[in-house]
């Protein structure tokens, strides 16, 4: 069965739609663990398209996440470009991030 449409979430994510909900630091010693990808790896590896909701804080949009737990287009390598190809390049079949949705809550009650 295709996943037409997916939605996930997580702790950080990047430019290249890379999410991250395994760890925040170093991946030997990190400051924070998190419950890990709980199924949402598959969903960013196999959806047609992928929708991606997340709290709007600053700390969470990294140029680069600590941990990629669920994929979006990778990054730049010796290889070629990130995005599309990148998939292509990794055997990921379908897909990729079509979109972030984030909430302005917290910004709303300052």
């Amino acid at each position: 069965m295709i996943v037409q449409l997916g939605f996930i979430g997580g702790a950080e994510i990047d430019r290249y739609g890379n999410l991250n909900t395994s760890l925040i630091g170093n991946k030997q010693h990190p400051r924070v663990r998190l419950p890990g990808s709980g199924g949402a790896a598959d969903i960013a590896s196999q959806a047609q398209r992928l929708a991606i909701v997340m709290p709007h804080e600053r700390h969470r949009f990294r140029e680069r996440v600590d941990f990629i737990t669920s994929p979006g287009y990778g990054y730049p390598d010796q290889a070629g470009p990130a995005g599309i190809d990148w998939r292509k390049r990794v055997g990921l079949p379908r897909g990729g991030p079509s979109v972030l949705i984030t909430t302005w809550l917290s910004l709303a009650l300052i």
